[in-house]
């Protein structure tokens, strides 16, 4: 009986283990999209490499706009209305936190931002927000299904 335990307890943690360090892979792995997905449009400007990371039934909420962004073609849109406009010199994430659902097929990510950029002209030196990120595990790979993107009050 005792060795009926012992190898139990072996395999449970065993198992506990590899379960902890699988989900810390699967959280870098969508911390590595949410950065890909950043760099795309705050440093490369590249709507193709932007594209990569979204879903087509994507949701976002964003300055400057007032309404909901309903799929894939009203963000890029959204983007590249960006691009014409403004010039990102600066942009940083911190303080990230990465929640897994699903069995690890579904994830919320947010982050605080730091940025810089002129926009038409006018130079923000110092936006600071936060980014609310889900994204879903499909086709062996992570893509955004939702992003709300807000700017904190200047108080």
């Amino acid at each position: 009986m005792k060795t009926y335990i012992i190898i139990f307890l072996v395999l449970l943690i065993g198992c506990t283990s590899k379960t902890v360090q699988n989900e810390e892979q699967v959280k870098k792995e969508v911390w590595e999209t949410v950065k890909s997905h950043n760099i795309a449009w705050s440093q490369l400007e590249d709507l193709t490499e932007l594209e990569k990371y979204v879903d087509e039934n994507i949701i976002s909420i964003s300055p400057p706009f007032k309404e909901p962004i309903y799929g894939k073609k009203a963000y890029l849109d959204g983007y590249q209305s960006w691009f014409d406009h403004a010039q990102v010199d600066y942009f940083r994430e911190t303080n990230p936190q990465i929640q897994l659902y699903l069995n690890g097929t579904m994830a919320m990510v947010t982050f605080e931002i730091d940025m810089a950029f002129d926009y038409d002209d006018q130079h923000t030196p110092d936006w600071k927000g936060r980014d609310v990120m889900t994204l879903k595990f499909e086709n062996g790979q992570w893509l955004l299904i939702s992003d709300l993107f807000v700017q904190y009050s200047k108080e």
